[in-house]
């Protein structure tokens, strides 16, 4: 295995188990969730993130929006340039994952954000996650799983 895809491998365990232990929002209809940066090489390189999160509470014209949350653990400056989401499970076999019943939406917020080192900084923008109002009624309350993908780089100096 690559040293790279090492990184990438602790980085997403890592952000895994933050988001896990992270508050679930408090009611509100924003969901927290942590990824955390990698350690690298010497030089300008491209930095991927991955995380997977659990969302719930939403119903027919709900949108709840994913705030998420960078670990800059490097000593360098990490910017990141771009933030999706994409459902992936659904806790109900009657709520199938199509457009119809779920979209995430694209970020809503200014990238690319640079994040100092050794700094925790919770992005200005969300990630909106709609269910139309469309969408299946045994879709309410099924809580879903979120895929989170960023790409940024990391600058050395």
């Amino acid at each position: 295995m690559k040293r790279w895809q090492q990184a990438l491998a602790a980085a997403a365990v890592l952000a895994g188990l933050i988001a896990a232990t992270s508050p679930s929002g408090g009611g509100t209809d924003e969901q927290p969730m942590v990824i955390a940066s990698m350690h690298g090489g010497n030089r300008a390189e491209p930095v991927y993130l991955i995380l997977r999160g659990q969302l719930s509470g939403l119903y027919p014209g709900a949108v709840k929006q994913i705030k998420v949350t960078l670990v800059n653990d490097s000593r360098y400056p990490v910017k990141l340039h771009r933030l999706t989401g994409k459902p992936v499970t659904s806790s109900r076999r009657e709520c199938r994952l199509t457009p119809a019943n779920l979209r995430v939406l694209d970020y809503r917020g200014r990238l690319p954000v640079t994040i100092r080192p050794h700094t925790r900084h919770t992005l200005a923008g969300s990630l909106p996650v709609a269910m139309p109002t469309g969408a299946t009624p045994k879709c309410s309350n099924t809580h879903f799983t979120i895929l989170v993908s960023g790409a940024g780089s990391r600058r050395h100096r």
